[in-house]
């Protein structure tokens, strides 16, 4: 008796069918990771944007408020970015809206208030920049720079 073994192989281009199966799973995973799915535009692999705040001063930045649209949890309440230091901030980004967020800073030396700096941190729409801007500054003890998504505090010459 003959047994006929049937190939899954196309006779015409020698393509497996089983390999066309694993690139067509392969594509829909990276689909959607890539892809916002309209339910939950929060969810993708790309979900943030770090934003770095800098303080080369010789002052306390007491983080007075923030609002907006801050990777979950958010920052704390109260936080404190001391001379000499840095503090990182996350910014939800989906490719197809701008994220803006807020975060507003007293200049303090000990107890002392010497000022305020309010900012905001916005990761903009796929094509556009996202950057850190200052929106007001009340305080002649230190100056900014910003370089895209980082923002350096210095003394004020």
């Amino acid at each position: 008796m003959k047994y006929a073994v049937q190939s899954l192989t196309n006779p015409v281009n020698g393509c497996n069918i089983g390999m066309i199966l694993v690139l067509f799973i392969l594509l829909l995973i990276v689909s959607s990771l890539f892809i916002n799915n309209g339910f939950n535009p929060e969810l993708s692999i790309t979900d943030s944007r770090r934003f770095t705040l800098i303080n080369q001063s010789n002052f306390n930045l007491l983080q007075s408020e923030t609002s907006g649209r801050f990777e979950p949890p958010g920052p704390p309440r109260g936080n404190v970015i001391f001379p000499y230091s840095s503090y990182y901030y996350e910014v939800l980004y989906a490719p197809g809206i701008t994220n803006t967020a807020y975060a507003n800073y007293v200049v303090r030396t000990g107890n002392i208030s010497r000022g305020y700096i309010d900012t905001r941190l916005e990761n903009g729409r796929v094509g556009t920049s996202s950057g850190w801007s200052v929106t007001r500054l009340g305080s002649a003890v230190i100056t900014y720079s910003i370089n895209e998504r980082i923002l350096t505090i210095t003394n004020a010459p």
